[in-house]
């Protein structure tokens, strides 16, 4: 089952994260957006691209479950590498990318947000980088995109 659903109307390209029941990135997910960014890369009709998640998440994150099962040095540093790939690619993405957050977006869902080059908000919406309560780092690039973020917003 995909886990992202594709739309494309009125010039308008809409992602919509769909991995029940907190739209979790996992290397599945992962690869699925990076196919995903493929085709929208090279389809010159989608001048704008939306991302947004079903349920009551935007994205929790990482999987949880996936990462206590990455038992090898090569295997986290795999996953990590992945994640800061897509995000670089996003936020280098000539298409602007808007993030249009519905519901909770944390740890790598927030990041996913930041790399987005807008960010549009629901009332109500749960921001946060929880994984330093596991003692990990935000790790698909989350401390170098929050405060820059933060700055520019201040200043």
């Amino acid at each position: 089952m995909p886990h992202q659903l594709l739309t494309i109307s009125h010039h308008v390209a809409r992602i919509t994260l769909h991995n029940p029941p907190a739209n979790v990135l996992n290397l599945s997910v992962l690869k699925e957006l990076d196919l995903v960014l493929n085709e929208l890369e090279e389809d010159e009709y989608v001048r704008v691209v939306v991302v947004t998640g079903t349920g009551r998440f935007f994205c929790a994150g990482a999987d949880i479950n996936e990462l206590a099962h990455l038992n090898t040095v090569h295997g986290g540093s795999e996953f990590a590498v992945h994640g800061q790939s897509l995000l670089n690619r996003i936020e280098r993405s000539d298409k602007p990318v808007l993030a249009a957050l519905n519901g909770t977006c944390v740890g790598g869902g927030l990041e996913l947000a930041l790399a987005c080059h807008i960010r549009v908000a629901a009332a109500g919406v749960m921001l946060a980088l929880p994984e330093i309560k596991l003692g990990l780092i935000p790790g698909f690039g989350g401390t170098q995109r929050l405060p820059l973020e933060w700055y520019r917003h201040t200043n």
